[in-house]
C-alpha cells in the first residue's frame, strides 16, 4: 500500500502539468457540487426540526366555480381544524393561526416600535410545534386574552439590560389599545429554516375578545390558517376519501358563493418548497429549481470524473511500456489494478482537499450572495430530506472515485508485455470512441447549461421591459396611519393630507388605495351581472381605490368615466359605483367594453353600477395571468398613499412629506418605499436562479475545457514527430492547425447538434411556468453554439499553434 502511494506520488511529481489538470478539474467539480449540496440541504431542512414534523399537515383548499379552479389557497374558515379533529379520528390535534396584517404598533413607556411578524395563535402552539421556550410555561403562555409571547430578539429590544426571565410579567401597549398586554413567555429566535417566521405571538383569545365569539361558527370568513396533527399510522392518501366527504358535509359553497370547495392536507415538510398556493403565510421557494440544481451538481461532478477517465486512458501509449516492464518483472494484473486504483484515489483525495480549501475561501461571498447561513458544518448537523443526506453524498463520491479509476485500471492492466515491448502496441479504436463520446457528453452538458442561462436572462429582461399597463416609475408609497380609528371625518382628513402634499413642488399626483401592484388582492366570489341567472356566480379580485388612482398610476380608461370625489362615502354600504378592467367584462360576457357601461352587477349581496372600464394591467408579476378586478371607490385607515414625484431633491421632498404626515397623523410611524423597487423584488428569485445557473454553467465549461486542454496537449505530444515531418515536407501553419484542432472541434460541433433539441425542449418547458414569457428564437441556440465552439477553439489554440511553430529539428534529432 505504502509502495503504491510512493509510486503514485512520484508519477504526479514527474508529470506536474498532467497532475495539475487532473486535480484542478476534480477540485472545481467537487467544490461546486458541495456548495450546491450545502444550499440544497438548507432548503430541504425547512421545518424538519419539529419533533413530530412528519405527522403535521396544513389544511389547504381548492375552490371551483363553473367547473374552473378559482382559488388554490392556504386560508380557510375559523374552526375547520377543530371540526376535523372532531369528525376524523386520524386527526389528533389542531392549531389555528391568523397574522396581524400590516404593521403592529408597540409602545413601552415613551418608546415606540412599528413591528412586523406578529400572529394570533392558539394556546397549544408551543406543544404543537417544537419552538423552544426560554422563559415561561408552554401550557398556559397563550391561554388568556391580552397575553403575548416574544422572541428573544424582541424581548432584548423592548427590555434592554434585563435578563430574559425578567421580561415575564412586563406589559406592552399594542396598537394604542386600552388593555395592556402581558408578556407570558419568551421563545428562542425562530430559525431561518422555518417556513413560519414571527417575533410575537398574541393569544387567540385576544382575537376572540376583539371580534366576538360568534365568528367561530362562521363558514364564510376564510382568513385563517390551520395545521393538524395525524396519527403516526395514518395513510394521507387513504385519508383523502374522508376529506372529500368532510368537504361535502360542511361547506355550503353553493348557497354562499356558488362555488364548490375541497379541503386538502399538505405535509409540513412540503410547505416551503412545494407551494403554489395563494395567500401564503410563510417563506416559500421553488422546489423544482432546486431539483434542477441537484442534477447540475451531479453532472458537474461527472464531468470532472470524465476528465480523469479521458486523460488516464489517453496516456495509454506512454504507460503501456511501464505495464509491460512491470509484468515482465512479475507483477500480476490484480497488483497493477491496485496500483492504478490507488493512484486514482490519491488524485481524488488531493482534489477533495483543494475543493474544501476553495469552499472555505468562497463561503463568505457565497453566503452573502444567497443570503443564507450555509457551511459544511451546518450541512452535516442539519436534518434534511433522506435523499439529500450528506452521508449518501460521501458514499457516492467514494464510489465515483473508484468507478472513475476502475476503467483506466482495467484498460491499462490488460496490456500484453510482448506486444508492448516489441513496439507494435496501438491504441484501441474502442477506447478512442469512448473518449470522444465522453468529450461530446461534457460539451452537451455545457451547451445545455449555457442555453439555460441565456433563457433565464432573456425572460428576466422580457419581464423588466414589458409594458405592465401601469406606470410604477417615480412612485413613492407611504404607508397609511393605521393607528387612527375609522369615522365619518376620515375622507376629509385624507383629502386635507393630499391637498397639503400637492403644495410640495416635487409632487405631481397623490392617490390612496387599499392595495398595491404586486400584491395578491382580496376576492369576490358571488359576482354576477344583471343578465345572469341568480344561481350563476363568478369570481373576481377587488381593490378599493380613490378618485386620483387612475391618473396617478396612468392607467388607460377605455370607456366611461373615472371616479369623482362625490363617488366616495364614509359608509361602504352607500357606495354605488365601480370601475372594472377588461378581464372583468370578458368574464361577465360583454363583447365590447362599451357594453358594460352603466350595467348593474351584483356582489356582496347588493347592486353596483359600472361607470368605467380600465385597460388590463399587470397587478401581479408576469408569473401569473391577468385577473378580473373590480375597483370600488372606498377608503380605509390602512390605505397606502401613492405619490408620483420628481426625484431630483428626493431627501428634501421626503422631509417635507414626513412633516406633513406627522402633523396630520401624530403618533403614526412614517414609513415609505419605492413602488418600482417593490414590484421588481418579485423577480429577485428568478434573477438569483439565473445567476446560479450562469455560475455553474461557467464551471462546467471550465471543467470540460480543462479536459479538452489535457487531451489536446497529450495528443499533440504523441504526434510531435508527425507534425515535424509534415512541416519539413512543406505543410503550412494553417494546415497544421486544422490537422491538430479539427478532430476536437468536430467533437464540439457534434455535441452542439445533439444538445440543441434537448436544450430547446427544456427551455420551452421552463417558460411554461410563466403566464407571460418571451418566445425563444434560434438565436437562443446559435449563441451557445458559437460560445462553446469559441471557448473550445481558444482552449486548444495555444497548444496547437505552439506545436505547429516548433522547430522540427527538436523532434527529429534523435531519429
Amino acid at each position: 500500500m505504502i509502495n503504491h502511494l510512493k509510486i503514485s506520488w512520484r508519477k504526479m511529481r514527474k508529470h506536474k502539468g498532467y497532475a495539475l489538470t487532473h486535480i484542478l478539474g476534480l477540485a472545481i467539480g467537487m467544490a461546486a457540487s458541495l456548495l450546491i449540496l450545502e444550499l440544497l440541504v438548507f432548503e430541504y431542512s425547512f421545518d424538519r426540526f419539529h419533533a413530530e414534523g412528519e405527522q403535521i399537515y396544513r389544511v389547504t383548499n381548492d375552490r371551483f366555480q363553473n367547473g374552473e379552479l378559482v382559488q388554490h389557497g392556504t386560508i380557510t374558515y375559523p374552526h375547520i381544524g377543530k371540526v376535523m379533529e372532531d369528525d376524523i379520528p386520524e386527526v389528533t390535534d389542531h392549531l389555528r393561526l391568523i397574522p396581524s396584517w400590516g404593521k403592529t404598533a408597540v409602545r413601552i413607556g415613551e418608546a415606540f416600535f412599528s413591528e412586523e411578524g406578529v400572529m394570533y395563535a392558539n394556546a397549544n402552539f408551543f406543544d404543537f410545534f417544537s419552538f423552544p421556550l426560554l422563559a415561561g410555561d408552554a401550557s398556559d403562555a397563550l391561554q388568556k386574552p391580552f397575553t403575548i409571547a416574544l422572541s428573544e430578539s424582541f424581548a432584548k429590544k423592548y427590555f434592554e439590560g434585563l435578563a430574559i426571565e425578567q421580561a415575564i410579567g412586563r406589559q406592552l401597549i399594542i396598537d394604542e389599545e386600552e388593555n395592556p398586554y402581558l408578556v407570558t413567555a419568551v421563545f428562542a429566535d425562530i430559525p431561518e429554516n422555518s417556513h413560519l417566521q414571527f417575533d410575537m405571538l398574541i393569544s387567540f383569545e385576544t382575537f376572540v375578545t376583539e371580534v366576538g365569539p360568534g365568528f367561530a361558527n362562521n363558514w364564510e370568513w376564510s382568513d385563517f390558517w390551520h395545521y393538524v396533527k395525524l396519527q403516526q399510522s395514518t395513510d394521507p392518501l387513504a385519508l383523502r376519501t374522508k376529506l372529500d366527504a368532510f368537504s361535502k358535509q360542511h361547506f355550503r359553497g353553493a348557497e354562499v358563493s356558488g362555488s364548490e370547495e375541497v379541503f386538502l392536507l399538505q405535509p409540513l415538510y412540503e410547505a416551503h418548497l412545494y407551494s403554489d398556493y395563494e395567500y401564503e403565510i410563510g417563506q416559500t421557494a421553488d422546489g423544482k429549481a432546486f431539483e434542477l440544481l441537484y442534477g447540475i451538481a451531479i453532472f458537474i461532478l461527472l464531468l470532472a470524473w470524465i476528465n480523469y477517465v479521458n486523460l488516464s486512458t489517453a496516456r495509454s501509449l506512454e504507460r503501456a511500456k511501464e505495464v509491460g516492464l512491470r509484468k515482465v518483472m512479475g507483477a500480476t494484473r490484480p497488483h497493477l489494478i491496485r496500483q492504478f486504483l490507488i493512484e486514482s484515489f490519491l488524485y481524488n483525495l488531493l482534489g477533495l482537499i483543494f475543493a474544501l480549501t476553495l469552499i472555505q475561501l468562497c463561503q463568505p461571498a457565497f453566503n452573502r450572495w444567497l443570503e443564507r447561513p450555509l457551511s459544511l458544518t451546518q450541512m452535516w448537523q442539519t436534518s434534511t430530506a433522506d435523499w439529500l443526506n450528506p452521508a449518501f453524498f460521501v458514499i457516492w463520491v467514494i464510489l465515483g472515485m473508484f468507478a472513475s479509476g476502475f476503467y483506466p485500471a482495467f484498460v491499462l492492466s490488460a496490456f500484453r508485455p510482448a506486444t508492448v515491448l516489441k513496439g507494435t502496441f496501438k491504441r484501441s479504436q474502442k477506447g478512442n470512441r469512448l473518449r470522444q463520446s465522453l468529450v461530446i457528453f461534457q460539451f452537451v452538458c455545457s451547451f445545455i447549461l449555457m442555453t439555460g442561462t441565456l433563457a433565464v436572462y432573456q425572460q428576466i429582461k422580457y419581464m423588466q421591459d414589458r409594458d405592465l399597463g401601469i406606470d410604477l416609475e417615480q412612485i413613492v408609497v407611504v404607508e397609511g396611519p393605521y393607528l387612527y380609528d375609522w369615522d365619518s371625518t376620515w375622507i376629509g382628513k385624507i383629502d386635507a393630507f393630499k391637498t397639503e402634499l400637492r403644495r410640495i413642488p416635487a409632487i405631481r399626483q397623490v392617490s390612496t388605495s387599499e392595495n398595491l401592484a404586486g400584491n395578491r388582492l382580496s376576492r369576490i366570489f358571488d359576482l354576477r351581472a344583471s343578465h345572469h341567472d341568480a344561481t350563476q356566480k363568478f369570481t373576481a379580485s377587488r381593490m378599493s381605490i380613490d378618485h386620483d388612482f387612475v391618473e396617478t398610476y396612468q392607467l388607460r380608461l377605455l370607456a366611461g368615466r373615472d371616479f369623482r370625489l362625490d363617488d366616495h362615502h364614509y359608509s361602504f354600504r352607500e357606495i354605488k359605483y365601480v370601475l372594472v378592467n377588461q378581464a372583468t367584462t370578458r368574464l361577465l360576457g360583454y363583447e365590447k367594453v362599451e357594453d358594460a357601461l352603466d350595467k348593474q352587477i351584483t356582489f356582496y349581496g347588493r347592486n353596483w353600477q359600472i361607470v368605467g372600464v380600465l385597460a388590463d394591467f399587470h397587478q401581479q408579476s408576469l408569473h401569473l395571468p391577468i385577473e378580473p378586478i373590480i375597483f370600488p371607490p372606498a377608503y380605509s385607515t390602512e390605505d397606502y398613499f401613492s405619490l408620483r414625484m420628481e426625484t431630483k431633491d428626493l431627501a428634501s421632498s421626503l422631509a417635507e412629506i414626513r412633516a406633513v404626515y406627522s402633523n396630520l397623523f401624530p403618533g403614526n410611524p412614517f414609513e415609505y418605499y419605492f413602488m418600482d423597487q417593490r414590484f421588481a423584488a418579485h423577480y429577485a428569485s428568478d434573477q438569483q436562479f439565473g445567476q446560479m445557473i450562469a455560475l455553474f454553467a461557467l464551471l462546467a465549461v471550465l471543467i470540460a475545457c480543462l479536459g479538452l486542454l489535457g487531451l489536446a496537449a497529450y495528443s499533440i505530444l504523441q504526434r510531435s514527430k508527425e507534425i515535424s515531418i509534415r512541416k519539413v515536407l512543406g505543410a503550412s501553419l494553417q494546415q497544421l492547425f486544422m490537422l491538430l484542432s479539427g478532430r476536437f472541434l468536430r467533437l464540439v460541433g457534434i455535441a452542439s447538434l445533439l444538445a440543441m433539441p434537448i436544450a430547446w425542449i427544456a427551455v420551452r418547458h421552463w417558460l411554461d411556468n410563466y403566464a407571460f414569457h418571451t418566445s425563444p428564437s434560434l438565436l437562443l441556440l446559435l449563441l451557445p453554439a458559437i460560445m462553446v465552439f469559441g471557448i473550445a477553439l481558444l482552449t486548444i489554440s495555444w497548444q496547437t499553434l505552439s506545436s505547429a511553430r516548433r522547430n522540427p529539428v527538436d523532434s527529429l534529432r534523435n531519429e
